[in-house]
């Protein structure tokens, strides 16, 4: 099922966001008992899972890292 997860604002540009991903009940329980997110959403890409943990863009990450 697709799942919308409204993300914490961005730390860099400030802005709200959300992302939509494929998720099972199965996963979204795991996450939601603490497992880590790599392992309850292994499909999902590494700036979609580091947005959903901390609100950083892609974009922004990259910029404050280059």
């Amino acid at each position: 099922m697709k799942v919308k997860i409204i993300t914490l604002p961005c730390p860099s540009c400030r802005k709200a966001d959300a992302v939509v991903i494929d998720a099972t009940d199965e996963q979204l329980d795991a996450y939601n008992k603490g497992a880590l997110i790599q392992v309850a959403f292994p499909h999902v890409s590494i700036d979609i899972r580091e947005q959903i943990i901390t609100g950083y863009h892609a974009k922004c990450w990259n910029k404050m890292w280059s």
